[in-house]
């Protein structure tokens, strides 16, 4: 993860409300953490990192 990352701007993306840490993933497991989401983000450059 970025470790400069504003944790105000995961929530005014709404991620809290799309409920990302509870959703299950497609194997069935629990996703309880950010991170592996902001790796992605940050793969894609969407963070601009």
């Amino acid at each position: 993860g970025n470790a400069n990352f504003n944790w105000a701007n995961l929530k005014g993306a709404n991620l809290e409300g799309a409920n990302l840490k509870g959703a299950k993933m497609p194997d069935g497991r629990i996703h309880n953490d950010y991170l592996d989401y902001l790796d992605y983000l940050e793969s894609a450059n969407y963070l601009g990192v």
